[in-house]
């Protein structure tokens, strides 16, 4: 049952994400605002519908808190939304402890709202968590370092993400970017 609540949330996923693209201008409408916004309705409505049926399957897992509340942001209950993310923080995800609540808060707090040291702890709490988590978790501490101007630390969590993933493009930019803000801090001081 749970495997069919988890598929039910995908498609919903897909759902809301396909309606943001179509807040964006991202649509194949053409321009037409009218016709982006029907079918923007069309997709959240589909989304609305197949949480129902994954909510009806396993109203308390994880998964189906999390799309809900990507649902909800989306459709700009902002507050709803919050208070469901929150909660799915203390819920499990197929009976396992599971850092996606947590990362998706990190995110919002990071790219929405910019409070760069919220995001930060969420991320390490993800990170003590699941200490093996994948690098993008790393990339996420580490944009969080930067973004508070702390390169040092940006480095090593950008290092660290290199070397667990030696294909990750983004830990490689990171690096590249610490060293042109050191050089620039350092050029800023001598100048003074």
């Amino acid at each position: 049952m749970y495997g069919r609540a988890k598929l039910l949330c995908c498609s919903a996923a897909h759902q809301v994400n396909v309606a943001a693209r179509l807040r964006l201008g991202g649509g194949k409408g053409g321009g037409q605002a009218n016709t982006n916004t029907q079918r923007r309705q069309e997709h959240l409505t589909r989304a609305d519908k197949l949480l129902q049926r994954a909510f009806a399957i396993a109203s308390k897992e994880q998964v189906v808190a999390i799309t809900r509340a990507h649902l909800l942001f989306e459709k700009g209950e902002k507050p709803t939304a919050e208070k469901i993310l929150d909660s799915a923080l203390a819920m499990k995800d197929g009976g396992r402890d599971n850092v996606a609540a947590m990362l998706w808060k990190a995110r919002r707090l990071f790219v929405e709202e910019r409070k760069y040291s919220e995001s930060l702890t969420w991320y390490k709490r993800a990170l003590k968590m699941h200490p093996q988590a994948p690098a993008e978790v790393r990339l996420g501490l580490a944009a969080c370092h930067f973004a508070m101007k702390d390169f040092a630390s940006a480095r090593l969590a950008f290092a660290r993400a290199a070397d667990m993933d030696n294909e990750c493009v983004d830990a490689y930019v990171g690096l590249a970017k610490c060293d042109l803000a050191e050089f620039e801090e350092v050029g800023t001081k001598e100048h003074a």
